[in-house]
């Protein structure tokens, strides 16, 4: 059929998210130094779309956010 055929080909040829990679990517990422506070947090938000962080997904950004930011000044108002 059709649909059969159109399931075989998404199969093929969409490539699979490995989610061990994903969120190896997420959690290793770190704040640049000519990155705004904003720009990272869309680059998290971007990042985490991948992850199926599930009901974590916010609290997960929060914590990269905190954890990855050159702001130390700012990481003490985040705590």
């Amino acid at each position: 059929t059709v649909e059969g055929t159109l399931d075989a080909m998404e199969t093929y040829f969409i490539p699979r998210q490995n989610v061990v990679y994903e969120r190896y990517i997420f959690f290793t990422c770190d704040h640049g130094e000519h990155q705004s506070v904003d720009e990272y947090i869309i680059k998290l938000q971007h990042l985490a779309s991948t992850c199926e962080f599930g009901t974590l997904h916010d609290d997960l950004i929060r914590d990269r956010l905190v954890l990855g930011t050159k702001n130390s000044a700012a990481r003490p108002r985040m705590l």
